[in-house]
């Protein structure tokens, strides 16, 4: 009998193990408020602003539903949102640029807010980042359009 050429051995290749997400129900219901209430944190925070100028400003020609909008629009721009102005004389155009401080806003609620999450020991991380990815940016598009 004959034996089969032994085979070169290859160097065994490292596996890479990533976490395993299961599908947690209970990540939605936390990640779902807690988007609820840093949009109305960071809405509210702008709106005031907007409101004491307004009310600051003399003469102003504009009501405050228009004035409602605007802080509106100011806080769609802290995510980036292209802003579409009409200047007087029917000029057009785009601000694109967002002051940090408006940016760093609603980026440290979200922060703080995770924060207080992860700490509980029941609440999976992995499952809760994307859950609350997903209901703060369904919230976003909703006050984007509705500016």
């Amino acid at each position: 009998m004959t034996q089969a050429p032994e085979r070169p051995r290859v160097a065994a290749v490292p596996r890479i193990v990533l976490p395993r997400v299961r599908r947690d129900g209970r990540a939605w219901l936390p990640a779902l408020l807690l988007a609820v209430r840093t949009t109305a944190y960071g809405l509210i925070a702008v709106e005031l602003v907007v409101l004491l100028l307004w009310v600051a400003t003399p003469h102003t020609g504009s009501g405050a539903a228009a004035t409602l909008r605007l802080g509106l629009t100011f806080w769609a721009a802290a995510h980036h949102a292209a802003v579409h102005v009409t200047g007087p004389g029917g000029a057009t155009g785009t601000i694109g640029v967002v002051p940090l401080g408006l940016t760093l806003w609603p980026g440290w609620l979200l922060y703080r807010g995770a924060r207080r999450v992860y700490d509980e020991p029941a609440m999976e991380p992995i499952a809760f980042v994307p859950a609350l990815a997903a209901c703060y940016g369904m919230l976003v598009a909703a006050v984007a359009v509705a500016a």
